[in-house]
């Protein structure tokens, strides 16, 4: 049996674009896609305390929805939208805007400490996972 490479995406969107050509690039391994429903990274929730065991959790909840074991797993990668978390402060700008809006020289809100303190919880949280060699001795 083929050893498995498990993306953790938000939604259903990631594997639609993505599955058919990553099963195409990776032939010696199994693709599999994990839907969290969200961002682990964006949740108001997810702490530098928590967010490698919420992650560890989603492959939990893989495991036991899939008919894989732990040591089918090749990797994990867990894919995310940086969402401007690493972009400095000086691109951040007020406007009149319902929602947040994205573009080549700036982000755009009607509540830029929002922003700056979204950013700021993103990119500690997704330096503390980009720098584990594993999660769940994977």
């Amino acid at each position: 049996m083929k050893k498995v490479i498990l993306f953790i995406v938000e939604g259903q969107s990631e594997e639609d674009a993505l599955g058919s050509s990553l099963s195409r690039l990776l032939i010696s391994s199994q693709v599999s896609f994990h839907i969290v429903g969200g961002d682990i990274t964006s949740d108001r929730n997810t702490t530098l305390e928590n967010v490698v065991t919420k992650v560890h959790d989603q492959i939990k909840q893989f495991l036991d929805k899939s008919h894989f074991r732990k040591s089918d797993l090749l990797e994990v990668v867990h894919l995310v939208d940086t969402d401007g978390a690493f972009v400095d402060e000086t691109y951040i700008k007020q406007s009149d805007v319902a929602k947040w809006h994205y573009s080549p020289d700036s982000i755009t809100g009607s509540n830029i400490d929002q922003i700056l303190r979204r950013n700021s919880q993103k990119s500690q949280l997704l330096n503390r996972l980009s720098s584990r060699p594993t999660i769940a001795s994977i």
